[in-house]
Order: structure tokens, then sequence, then C-alpha cells
């Protein structure tokens, strides 16, 4: 009897074992896939972020380049705008040379 004995509460023991290693197991792979989820998790934001940022600048450089076309555009205007106002000012000036040799030649004669 205590041979049968001995086996039996070998045997529960080994069970208890078992269960205590496949619990350890079980905590263990749970841990694990947490540890991947949150790496996951983690590799999302880092992809979220460094797409924003990108986004980001390719705004700003949008907008650089917008600016600098804007100035591009004024200051084409501007130089226009000069020249015309030269071009006035040259044909007044020639004009006047004309009206004044104009009126010397009339009071020579």
């Amino acid at each position: 009897m205590r041979a049968s004995r001995r086996v039996r509460e070998e045997s529960q023991r080994g069970e208890s074992e078992r269960r205590v290693r496949e619990e350890s197991q079980r905590d263990e792979s749970e841990r694990r896939v947490r540890e991947t989820s949150q790496i996951d998790e983690s590799d999302r934001r880092v992809r979220e972020t460094s797409q924003r940022d990108q986004s980001e600048r390719r705004v700003r450089e949008t907008s650089q380049r917008d600016e600098s076309e804007r100035r591009v555009r004024e200051t084409s205007q501007r130089d226009e705008s000069e020249r015309r106002v030269t071009e006035t000012s040259q044909r007044d000036e020639s004009e006047r040379r004309v009206r004044e040799e104009g009126q010397r030649g009339e009071s020579e004669r």
C-alpha cells in the first residue's frame, strides 16, 4: 500500500509540476505576444510620425516655392513697370527736344 501511495503521490507531483511548467510557458508566450504587440504599435507610431514629418516638410517646401515664385513675379512686374517708365521718360524727353528744336527753327526764321 505504501508503494502504491508513493507512486500515486509521485504521479500527482509530476502532474502538478507539468501544470506549473505549462502555465509558465503560457505566461511566457502571452508576455511575448504583448511585447510584440507593443513593438508593432511603437513601429506604427514611428511610421505615422515620419509620414507626418514628411508631409509637413512638403508643405513647407511648397510654401517656400510659392513665396519664391511670388517674389519673382513681383520683381518681374516691377522691372516691367520701371522699363515702361523709362521708355515714357525717354519718349517725353525726345518729344521735348523735337519741340524745342522746332521752336528754335521757327524763331530763327
